[in-house]
């Protein structure tokens, strides 16, 4: 991701005031790494459910969960402890065929559990590089897929104002 530069006109031009880039303006651990030892603060990603829930108990802001499987023991706590699930629209724009289907089943069969667990839910691009940068239309249509309501889809896409930035 470190990789992934942005210039304003392209922000501009998808129709976003700016477009965060994760490692650099907020702080993005992936807990699934061999090297990563500790967490502190920012938002982790990862597939993992133990090692979620462990470091979810430090002062992390927010949670991606990579493989878009339901743990009631990390959702709950996420209730619990106001914590964000941050969801990642590049796993159903960069996939296809059977692949992108069973992601969507599974995205949103999560977003249908965080949001009636009351969780907040934001939806992010996790794009690799500029090419699959999706437009906040193309956000918003997705998150409407998911099952969110236009409102709550516009809202969602937005930047997650729970102390995740540098």
């Amino acid at each position: 991701m470190d990789s992934c530069v942005i210039d304003g006109q392209l922000a501009q031009r998808l129709g976003f005031k700016r477009i965060f880039t994760a490692g650099k303006e907020m702080k993005l651990t992936n807990i699934d790494d061999p090297k990563v030892k500790g967490v502190s603060g920012g938002i982790i990603a990862g597939a993992d459910k133990a090692k979620l829930l462990n470091c979810a108990r430090g002062d992390v802001k927010a949670i991606i969960v990579t493989d878009s499987r339901i743990d009631k023991k990390l959702i709950e706590h996420m209730a619990n402890n106001d914590l964000v699930l941050c969801i990642p629209l590049s796993s159903i724009t960069s996939s296809y065929g059977l692949g992108r289907q069973r992601t969507i089943y599974l995205t949103k069969k999560l977003f249908t559990y965080a949001r009636k667990s009351k969780i907040e839910v934001s939806f992010i691009t996790l794009a690799r590089s500029p090419m699959y940068q999706t437009s906040s239309a193309q956000l918003i249509a997705l998150a409407m897929l998911l099952g969110a309501d236009e409102q709550y889809a516009r809202r969602s896409i937005s930047a997650v104002t729970k102390g995740l930035f540098k």
